[in-house]
């Protein structure tokens, strides 16, 4: 169920930025991977954890407490590791553009995110 559970919090990442791009989001989301703002209070980190905790609730019926939980210790590491990843110049194959494409709409390789995320699992 782990496996489920990583899955999951990583498709609602996935979601919640594509949903913030749709809203308008953009400059919250590039200062976010832009590492200007920390993850502390970032309006763009808690709506993914809130999205991540009500689809763990829904998807895997844990309960609010545990799925809080779940999200408060993997949203974090995830979303740093993310950051990292876009902001290492010695990795071309992932940046801040790409990700924007990809959130957007405007890239077909939507896969991209998905495999970093799977990656960071392994």
């Amino acid at each position: 169920q782990n496996n489920a559970v990583i899955n999951t919090s990583a498709q609602s990442i996935i979601n919640s930025l594509q949903s913030q791009m749709a809203g308008g989001n953009t400059q919250n989301i590039m200062g976010l991977f832009n590492n200007q703002s920390g993850l502390q209070n970032n309006q763009v980190v808690n709506n993914i954890s809130q999205n991540a905790t009500n689809d763990l609730m829904n998807q895997h019926g844990l309960s609010q407490e545990v799925a809080g939980n779940v999200v408060s210790s993997l949203i974090p590491t995830v979303m740093n590791q993310l950051i990292q990843k876009t902001n290492n110049p010695s990795d071309s194959s992932f940046d801040l553009q790409g990700i924007m494409n990809v959130l957007g709409g405007n890239n077909s390789s939507g896969g991209m995110i998905e495999n970093v995320l799977g990656g960071l699992f392994k």
